[in-house]
């Protein structure tokens, strides 16, 4: 009897210490992401908050809807797998993940919403499936460690080719990826939009030639490309958008041609050394006047439907006539008439904060004759800005920015503006 005792208690043991084996064995990872059903808060199909903590999610299989900052400012996620029912992914559903190195978006997913993963510095792999057919502006703005993004080949809406997402047939640019090394850009004329911050914070873009096909240059596109220098913008663009090329430090030549009829106040602010080339009498030209911002230079355009691709080293800082004269500069209100070289020379240097002057600064308030006005001049006023939910103050996105959810994605200096 002790003997059949003593194999009943070896073989007990023995099961137990199986037993405890394979559960030690289990991946970490696939523990971590079978997680609750108590950290995914849901209102009917559309996940509103997760509140876990493993570093490897994935989402419930009756989630349709991934909610606006559902998973925002989660220092965990590491990895997450989106697949499954999901239709839709929200503003800012990942933004500021801190940690979130992998994502891998389903087939299923048809639409990721405005910066729905920006500000994800550690975000390096991004797979897209077949099914995605609509993007919202800034999706991964600030992620400059992501090298490695694919698109599934059975897409028929998106393509990535040189380091750039586009659309069908490259009529819709997305964006660059943030961690391009490309210094020279020269779009295509089959290029028609540009999403808002396509470019932005990119470091190692110089020269940007704009394709003939653009009627706008959107909202923030090249905002902090602090290395852009130079940017030719071609007919039929008409507009320029609030902040296009907001603290591009180092700009310091953009070609505007005759049929733009709109830029907006805040498109240059933060470029302490750039200077407008325009056709005389031109909205540009004007607006160069009028804003007291910098000289204008002044160029001639011919009347093409189709411009010519200009090699990215061809582009200077300087324009010559279609005759062949040297190009000329405006005077600045009440100042006398210079060359390129002489106004370079002469305009100092200031803070991106002392070169925002305002519209209502007296008409003989020139760059070159009225430095210390420029110098004591109050900064830009912050704009108001509002959107159709709650407006969210002061969430840190960008180094200095912000985001704001809901309908639309805003970023704005936290220093200079508030939400409204």
């Amino acid at each position: 009897m002790d003997g059949m005792n003593k194999k009943i208690s070896k073989t007990i043991g023995v099961l137990l210490l199986l037993t405890a084996v394979a559960v030690t064995q289990v991946p970490v990872s696939d523990a971590e992401a079978a997680g609750t059903a108590s950290d995914f808060q849901m209102e009917g199909n559309k996940l509103l908050r997760y509140s876990g903590t493993a570093e490897v999610v994935s989402i419930p299989d009756d989630v349709q809807i991934i909610g606006e900052e559902a998973f925002a400012n989660n220092d965990n996620i590491v990895k997450v797998n989106i697949d499954g029912k999901v239709k839709q992914i929200g503003n800012g559903a990942f933004a500021n993940c801190d940690y979130l190195r992998t994502v891998n978006i389903g087939d299923g997913v048809e639409q990721i919403d405005a910066g729905a993963f920006s500000n994800d510095t550690s975000l390096t792999h991004v797979s897209i499936g077949s099914g995605v057919k609509k993007l919202g502006s800034g999706v991964f703005a600030g992620n400059k460690a992501l090298t490695d993004f694919k698109v599934s080949d059975a897409n028929p809406y998106l393509f990535m080719e040189d380091g750039i997402l586009y659309g069908k047939e490259h009529e819709t640019l997305y964006f660059l990826l943030p961690s391009s090394q490309k210094e020279a850009l020269n779009l295509t004329n089959d290029v028609k939009t540009i999403m808002a911050y396509a470019f932005w914070g990119n470091d190692s873009l110089k020269k940007v030639q704009l394709g003939s096909g653009l009627y706008e240059v959107p909202s923030y596109a090249f905002s902090n490309c602090s290395n852009l220098t130079d940017v030719s913008i071609h007919l039929p663009t008409q507009s320029i958008g609030a902040k296009a090329f907001e603290d591009c430090v180092s700009l310091q030549h953009v070609e505007v041609p005759e049929s733009v009829t709109n830029i907006q106040d805040t498109a240059f602010d933060g470029c302490p050394n750039v200077k407008l080339s325009a056709k005389e009498g031109s909205y540009a030209w004007n607006y160069a006047q009028n804003m007291q911002k910098t000289p204008v230079e002044q160029v001639e355009y011919a009347d093409v439907q189709q411009a010519q691709t200009v090699q990215p080293q061809n582009l200077t800082g300087t324009n010559e006539s279609q005759n062949g004269s040297a190009t000329t500069t405006a005077p600045a209100a009440g100042g006398t008439p210079t060359t390129a070289g002489d106004t370079a020379s002469k305009t100092n240097t200031v803070s991106p904060e002392q070169t925002a002057v305002t519209a209502n600064q007296p008409e003989d308030a020139g760059l070159e004759n009225n430095t210390d006005a420029i110098s004591n001049a109050d900064p830009t006023p912050a704009p108001s800005m509002t959107t159709t939910s709650e407006a969210v103050e002061n969430q840190v996105l960008l180094g200095q920015s912000s985001i704001v959810t809901g309908r639309a994605l805003v970023f704005i200096d936290n220093g200079k503006a508030k939400v409204q």
